[in-house]
């Protein structure tokens, strides 16, 4: 029986967790379009007079910044501005055990392409995005979506959380409603 009962037990966890899956799903979504980019809200409680903080959200602000969009033509950049800074790839296949055999049965198979030289291409990005450097072709700014962080106090929250819902200051059962019940 006990078996079973585990099974119905993890049966009914999944359930619950796909609503409160859902149940978060909505209201970061609801929370992420009253916030702009930037702001933050900490969430605070009163309990026996006093101000406790619960956590924060913020709704963040990424700046742009420089990444390869265009592979071939930042290739084509390094090779033409930067050569120093290039190494040879062969680009087949298993790589290394065909272009072996290639180079020795049939060399004239072989494409040899010079690409940056690894490590290089991030040190020059970051150069440029410092403005130390020239911007490579095939390089842009590119700006990260914004994205909602919910950052519960890890001193208070944990402990915070089931004595609120013990006083019936917060309903958990409301916020994970299933089938319009509880």
């Amino acid at each position: 029986m006990s078996e079973h009962n585990t099974t119905v037990e993890l049966i009914a966890l999944g359930v619950l967790q796909k609503h409160i899956k859902d149940a978060t799903d909505t209201r970061r979504a609801s929370q992420f379009h009253v916030m702009e980019p930037g702001d933050r809200v900490t969430a605070r409680v009163q309990l026996n007079g006093e101000s406790i903080k619960l956590g924060s959200v913020t709704r963040t602000d990424p700046d742009p910044e420089l990444k390869v969009v265009d592979q071939k033509a930042f290739d084509t950049w390094v090779v033409e501005h930067m050569g120093d800074n290039t190494v040879t790839e062969f680009r087949f296949g298993d790589e290394e055990k065909v272009a072996e055999v290639l180079r020795k049965h049939a060399p004239h198979l072989v494409q040899e392409v010079r690409v940056a030289a690894p490590g290089w291409a991030n040190d020059a990005i970051t150069l440029a995005g410092r403005g130390d450097g020239p911007i490579p072709d095939g390089v842009d700014f590119v700006t990260k979506d914004s994205v909602l962080q919910v950052r519960p106090d890890a001193k208070t929250a944990p402990t915070l959380i089931p004595e609120l819902w013990r006083l019936g200051i917060l309903d958990i059962r409301e916020l994970v409603a299933i089938g319009g019940g509880e």
